[in-house]
């Protein structure tokens, strides 16, 4: 990938998925418990993640490692309504720019 597939913070109306990252920046995430879930989608009011109190301070942001490989557990998850990991591309900062990022995710289905 060239640019940010996902550059909002967002959570998954999946089961899970399998994130690794081969190549590049790896995936942005929050913990539950630092994000204001209302904040999300239209709650931010046009406002960029960080300035939409979605989380209180940048280091708030954690960030998996290249080679990494996580389960991301989304909305659909069984019993878990309302606590989909809340997650996001990395951020193309100066010098990240167009750097191209090489990524495979995998989605459990829902039966």
């Amino acid at each position: 990938l060239d640019r940010a597939m996902c550059p909002r913070f967002h959570f998954d109306r999946i089961p899970c998925r399998l994130v690794t990252t081969f190549h590049g920046v790896a995936t942005e995430w929050l913990p539950h418990q630092l994000v204001d879930r209302s904040k999300l989608g239209a709650g931010n009011q046009g406002k960029s993640d960080e300035q939409s109190g979605l989380f209180q301070s940048l280091d708030d942001i954690r960030q998996l490692n290249q080679g990494d490989v996580a389960l991301l557990k989304g909305e659909f998850w069984q019993d878990n309504e309302g606590a989909g990991l809340v997650h996001r591309s990395p951020v193309q900062g100066p010098g990240l720019i167009n750097k191209r990022r090489l990524l495979l995710t995998l989605d459990f289905i829902n039966d």
